[in-house]
């Protein structure tokens, strides 16, 4: 008899073995020794979807682990990144002109035109004979 515990990120979940339910997630199962198939049921939202793992030479106090993570955690936030240090949440120097001063930026306005008054054509005037 081989053993193995099966975790999902602290979830509490059926586990099943060769397709047949053995237990729950986080406790001590046992096994025949050899290759299994394990999974966690539906709905399927853990990764990887199906564990195809070999057990062999375990012992009750020194069980294989078998972990499966949680898609939820993936899909809202992704992995966690480690927290920036504080070198890098410094705001960047202003940049300087030359001299050492600081630069001066300015922005060029665009020049607009204004619409031209459309003139209204009249007819020319006919000279009297």
């Amino acid at each position: 008899m081989e053993f193995v515990v099966v975790t999902c990120g602290g979830r509490d979940r059926k586990v099943f073995i060769d397709q047949s339910a053995q237990g729950r997630t986080g406790r001590r199962l046992g096994v025949a020794e050899g290759f299994h198939v394990f999974d966690l049921g539906t709905p399927v939202d853990y990764t990887p979807p199906v564990r195809e793992v070999r057990v062999e030479n375990t012992m009750p106090d020194q069980p294989l682990r078998i972990p499966f993570r949680p898609l939820l955690a993936i899909r809202a936030g992704g992995p966690k990144r480690p927290p920036s240090s504080p070198a890098a949440r410094r705001r960047k120097p202003a940049p300087r002109g030359p001299g050492g001063g600081s630069a001066k930026m300015t922005t060029a306005k665009k020049k607009t035109k204004k619409p031209k008054p459309v003139k209204k054509k009249t007819p020319a005037k006919r000279k009297k004979r």
